[in-house]
């Protein structure tokens, strides 16, 4: 079970009912996670928001997409 609160500026995912792991996102993370929670998505996806909400290059978009789903998927925040 996965469950989100705001701590400050930062969101805090909470990925185990005992607290052993709590996963902190910083702001342009947590934008991304609440437009895309509960959704499927990819690095297209992703970089699609990036663009459009950021000013970014689509190359650059892409590549920092990636990266980020590299670490949720680490975290266990999402599966492959």
């Amino acid at each position: 079970e996965i469950s989100a609160c705001l701590v400050g500026s930062e969101m805090c995912i909470e990925t185990d009912v005992n607290l052993t792991k709590v996963v902190s996102l910083n702001p342009s993370s947590v934008w991304l996670w609440e437009q895309l929670s509960g959704t499927e998505f990819d690095a297209g996806r992703v970089a699609d928001l990036l663009t459009e909400h950021y000013e970014v290059e689509r190359p650059t978009a892409l590549a920092d997409a990636e990266t980020w789903i590299t670490q949720l998927r680490k975290a266990e925040l999402i599966e492959e």
